[in-house]
């Protein structure tokens, strides 16, 4: 009989072990999560430095941008918070800056972190915009570099413009 109960409460033990085990694995996965989306908001961050005059052969200040995701969000809340800019709501067209129509003039943003390798990075970052009668977008490719514990833009690889 004392056999008995051992071997029940060996089992009970065992059973609320396994439990926790499973609790811990859940939990640290989420937080590994949090943690990989704040390096890729860091090691994209230094893109708010190409978003400005000429792009998509426009030299025409805009106003507005809008971000295509939440990642995009996080990456350029430092420049949304600069007040150069205002933000527009999501889903909404930009139109162009030397699109002469009335109506809010800027860029649609998108980026995305293409690969990570130690102290290298591989970036894409997309604005897109409306000109009458098409849309245009512009994609480029960077490489990042991690230098001294900061990201920085290293140089831009690949880039194009395409209409629709």
């Amino acid at each position: 009989m004392v056999i008995l109960c051992l071997q029940l409460n060996y089992g009970v033990r065992r059973t609320n072990m396994r439990s926790r085990y499973w609790a811990l694995a859940i939990v640290s996965t989420g937080v590994l999560g949090c943690i990989h989306r704040a390096s890729e908001v860091s090691v994209l961050a230094p893109l708010c430095q190409s978003v400005g005059y000429g792009v998509l052969g426009d030299t025409a200040h805009f106003r507005y941008i809008g971000f295509s995701d939440d990642l995009t969000a996080s990456v350029f809340k430092r420049l949304a918070r600069s007040g150069a800019y205002e933000i527009a709501p999501r889903g909404t067209y930009l139109l162009c800056p030397s699109n002469p129509s009335p109506g809010k003039h800027g860029f649609v943003l998108y980026t995305r972190l293409d690969k990570l390798l130690g102290d290298r990075a591989v970036a894409t970052m997309k604005w897109s915009c409306q000109r009458p009668y098409q849309s245009l977008e512009q994609t480029v490719l960077y490489m990042l570099r991690r230098r001294n514990g900061e990201w920085q833009i290293d140089r831009a690889i690949q880039g194009g413009i395409s209409a629709y």
